[in-house]
């Protein structure tokens, strides 16, 4: 089926002085999907399955999203600033930015969640965020890899 297929781009990074970079994957919702798993392996080799045990996905509280974004950090504020104009009509003072934490927590509105898939095209932290991209890291330069979006 042509819902089945999904669309995953790769971009690799500079590379270190110890011969590693990275690579950065991003993806399309396929059909009703919560959560992917995404493999690698070099040609030839087996599969690594990326990411832990769990699917990427949506983190479901605050707890789960700390393994993705650390709070403080301008990856967290990126998030809560696309939350706070998310808010419905409007942020009360869209100077004080929401507590990312605090919304995963309660739970994300209709309009939070579509604000973080639209927001997520453009922006790699909220991509991660949203369960549609991954860094992965440590890779060799140099090396071939393919990748599978499970």
């Amino acid at each position: 089926m042509v819902d089945d297929i999904a669309l995953l781009q790769a971009t690799s990074d500079g590379i270190a002085a110890d011969g590693t970079t990275r690579i950065v994957l991003r993806w399309e919702t396929v059909g009703e999907a919560v959560g992917y798993r995404l493999r690698r392996r070099t040609p030839g080799g087996p599969s690594i399955v990326l990411g832990g045990a769990d699917p990427i996905r949506l983190p479901q509280s605050a707890r789960e999203l700390r393994t993705v974004v650390s709070p403080g950090t301008e990856e967290w504020n990126t998030l809560a600033r696309v939350l706070t104009a998310a808010q419905s009509p409007s942020p009360a003072d869209p100077t004080v930015l929401v507590d990312p934490a605090a919304v995963f927590d309660r739970g994300l509105t209709a309009f939070e969640r579509a604000s973080l898939q639209a927001a997520s095209q453009a922006d790699l932290t909220i991509g991660r965020v949203d369960g549609r991209a991954f860094i992965d890291t440590g890779i060799t330069a140099g090396e071939a890899y393919l990748y599978d979006l499970l």
